[in-house]
């Protein structure tokens, strides 16, 4: 059988996609403030980002960054500051915006390739994905059959999905419930939950501890 477990598999990634993180907030907050068309930007960011995640681990290189402690401490402070980043500019936004505008409209939207680069970027430096592929991902691959290479790139596609449809269709609820509302407050008090939130991620990230691994 080409792929083994698959039933497991499949709900491990709805529970690893659905479960709150940075990429949720990141989402949640660009679908309600900038529009749809900025947040689906940053989902294919995540997308791209899903499959370089999938693609290291089915080659190894993750367990090599696992095995340098300064590579890691190096990645992991990188991640840590563009998440610090990423949710002082919301809390900057929400506070700025409360003061000078009143609408969602006059939110600045971000061109595609900034849009793209922090989904990208988010999901890259994202320690629940990378800990998703170096310790549950290989265990739903057998490594001596000589079809390994194309079960797991049917398996990271299929995280894959699961995180395009989710997000995708979080992007077109929280739009649409905001339009609705028509509430410019609405939409800067979800950029501050979401820049707060981003902060308590970045902190989470910049205390982990190199993870023990099996030689």
């Amino acid at each position: 059988m080409l792929i083994d477990n698959l039933i497991p598999y499949i709900l491990l990634c709805l529970v690893l996609v659905i479960s709150p993180g940075p990429n949720t907030f990141l989402i949640f907050s660009t679908a309600s403030s900038a529009g749809k068309n900025d947040a689906l930007l940053k989902i294919l960011g995540l997308v791209i980002a899903t499959y370089c995640h999938g693609f290291l681990s089915l080659f190894g290189i993750s367990l090599i960054v696992l095995k340098s402690p300064i590579l890691f401490n190096t990645i992991k402070i990188l991640g840590a500051l563009y998440l610090f980043y990423l949710g002082a500019k919301f809390i900057w936004q929400a506070w700025f915006f409360s003061k000078k505008a009143p609408t969602i409209a006059k939110v600045k939207k971000l061109s595609v390739i900034k849009n793209f680069s922090a989904g990208f970027i988010t999901q890259i430096l994202n320690p629940k994905v990378s800990t998703f592929y170096i310790a549950a991902f290989p265990q739903f691959i057998n490594f001596n059959s000589p079809h390994y290479y194309l079960s797991g790139t049917i398996l990271i596609s299929i995280h894959v999905l699961t995180i395009a449809i989710w997000f995708t269709v979080m992007t077109f609820f929280v739009h649409k419930f905001t339009l609705n509302k028509g509430s410019g407050n609405l939409s800067r008090v979800t950029i501050a939950i979401s820049g707060i939130l981003l902060v308590y991620f970045a902190i989470l990230l910049g205390l982990q501890p190199l993870p023990s691994i099996q030689s």
